[in-house]
C-alpha cells in the first residue's frame, strides 16, 4: 500500500517539483516515544527511497534525535528526512 501511495505522489509532481517528508524509521519501535506501533507502517531509509523511486535526492538522512511534538511524540526518536526533486 505504501509503495502505491508513494508512486502516486511521484507521478503527481511536475518536473522540477519537490517532495518533502519526515517519517519514523523502523527502529522507532524500540524507543516508544511516539509514532506507529505497527512495524508495517514504518520503514528504513532505503525502503522509503525505493518507494519514492524516480526522485533525485537532495536530502536523504536517518537520524536519532530529540522530538518534541506534543504529548504523543516526545523524546528520543529514530527519524527519516527526505527531500527529493522530480527530474
Amino acid at each position: 500500500e505504501r509503495s502505491l501511495i508513494m508512486q502516486r505522489i511521484v507521478s503527481a509532481l511536475q518536473p522540477g517539483g519537490l517532495f518533502a517528508g519526515v517519517f519514523y524509521h523502523s527502529e522507532q519501535i524500540n524507543y516508544g516515544t511516539g509514532g506507529p506501533t505497527d512495524p508495517a507502517r514504518l520503514g528504513t531509509l532505503e525502503e522509503m527511497q525505493k518507494a519514492l523511486s524516480g526522485l533525485e535526492w537532495l536530502i536523504a538522512e536517518h537520524d536519532v534525535r530529540e522530538v518534541k511534538e506534543g504529548s504523543r511524540h516526545n523524546g528520543v526518536s529514530s527519524v527519516i528526512y527526505l527531500l527529493g526533486r522530480k527530474p
